[in-house]
């Protein structure tokens, strides 16, 4: 038997039962015949956005978050710059043997092609880490517009970059040469 202790109050303690679940006021008469889809809240219709306006709102966020953190711009010159150098000092040493106005277009095409393949790694590797790609993923469009916004992305990074490399490779190894 369970012992409680005297209340300081003269009337007895009686227990109350549990308060039960609100109850809803009866419904009226015009509710009831009114039809059951009726009752449900009417479906928002959300159209999505053009396919146009989904590339350039990606390009304005890729472009956005590079001018922000200027990672990938810096990596990308600093790359070009660096291949720069490693042509002078690996064609110093046979400069006089070869001619480097045929070599010229070769040369400027390996620094380009490495250096977009550098920037379009880079624009992705961010996407994965922050676990965006897969957010992006994940919206009802079409991949290639992501692939596409990156793509023009990363092309006016490499134009940026190459704005400052060409002409360096053209003081450096053309400096000479008539063309």
């Amino acid at each position: 038997m369970l012992v409680t202790p005297p209340s300081r109050s003269s009337a007895p303690s009686v227990s109350s039962p549990r308060p039960s679940a609100p109850s809803l006021p009866p419904s009226s008469s015009s509710a009831s015949s009114a039809s059951p889809s009726s009752a449900l809240p009417s479906r928002v219709s959300a159209s999505l956005p053009s396919t146009f306006t989904t590339y350039r709102i990606l390009l304005a966020r890729d472009l956005r978050q590079e001018f922000h953190t200027k990672e990938m711009l810096s990596s990308m010159g600093i790359y070009a710059v660096l291949v720069l150098v490693i042509f002078g000092a690996a064609l110093a040493q046979v400069a006089r043997d070869l001619d480097l106005l045929k070599m010229s277009g070769g040369l400027i095409w390996a620094l380009i092609v490495f250096t977009s393949l550098l920037g379009l790694n880079r624009s992705f590797t961010h996407e994965k880490e922050d676990g965006a790609l897969e957010g992006l993923l994940l919206i009802p469009l079409d991949r290639s517009v992501i692939f596409l916004a990156k793509a023009t992305s990363n092309l006016l990074f490499l134009l940026i970059v190459e704005v400052i490399t060409l002409p360096l490779f053209a003081f450096f190894f053309l400096g000479g040469s008539e063309l």
